[in-house]
């Protein structure tokens, strides 16, 4: 498939995952059992809050509790840039960029690793005696991490993000101390939407970011496409989508190759 590419893309992190409905009964110890099935790749573990929400618009759900939600559980490998996302109603895997030496291993290594994790989740399930997931929500997230100067910082993002709103001939207003923007657009043949966000962030070491985040969710109930079917296209759209939203002088410095 001849869409954009970047000899160094500015992405620092991507996750590929699913949505579906709470698995019950899913217990604590589940987590652990399945750890043992990955720790040999995935030996470090961290407990994080669960996501709530990603319900598809027009329809509620509700819930009565008897016991507190379950956890998150992250699984992360040894070079710490691959991580396993595990909860009651989800499965992620994500890629993220550790230093400035690691690289972008391609959107087929994440993908595949996630593929990977999420069979031998299905065959975990039915090991334990538990039923097979019903899926709700495929999802593809590319963030993409622009440095910027504070001094300059609006100037410096519109050098790389295309803004509908430009302040560049303002007569009063002094620079914005942050900036921010999002996009929504509907994909084809009824597969979801495509969220692109744009905003400023200060990391820990006290740089200035810009934040370009493009995610891509769909409804997995949707038979008229398969799971790999939904993946490619949200993969095509976030990378065209990226390059639309960006400038010709970004893709010189990131080395556009097509």
């Amino acid at each position: 498939m001849n869409i954009p590419s970047f000899r160094t893309p500015p992405v620092s992190e991507v996750a590929a995952g699913v949505q579906f409905e709470q698995l019950i009964p899913f217990q604590t110890r589940f987590f652990g059992q399945f750890w043992s099935e990955v720790a040999k790749d995935y030996p470090t573990t961290q407990d994080v809050p669960p996501v709530q929400g990603g319900v598809e618009q027009g329809t509620l759900s509700m819930q009565i509790m008897t016991v507190p939600p379950l956890r998150r559980v992250l699984f992360i490998s040894r070079d710490q840039q691959f991580l396993i996302q595990l909860q009651d109603s989800r499965l992620h895997h994500n890629w993220r960029k550790v230093n400035n030496k690691t690289e972008y291993p391609r959107f087929p290594e994440v993908y595949n690793r996630f593929v990977a994790t999420w069979n031998l989740f299905l065959d975990f399930l039915k090991r334990q005696g538990l039923s097979q997931p019903r899926l709700t929500r495929y999802e593809l997230t590319y963030v993409n991490e622009i440095e910027v100067e504070s001094e300059t910082m609006a100037s410096d993002v519109e050098r790389f993000v295309r803004l509908y709103v430009s302040l560049a001939h303002r007569e009063f207003l002094p620079p914005p101390s942050s900036v921010g923007s999002n996009w929504q657009f509907v994909l084809p043949d009824e597969k979801g939407q495509l969220h692109a966000t744009l905003s400023h962030v200060r990391k820990p070491d006290g740089k200035e970011a810009a934040i370009l985040a493009l995610n891509c969710f769909g409804s997995a109930a949707n038979k008229n496409y398969t799971m790999p079917e939904w993946f490619q296209t949200a993969h095509e759209w976030i990378v065209r989508g990226f390059a639309d939203l960006t400038t010709e002088e970004a893709h010189r410095a990131w080395g556009r190759e097509r």
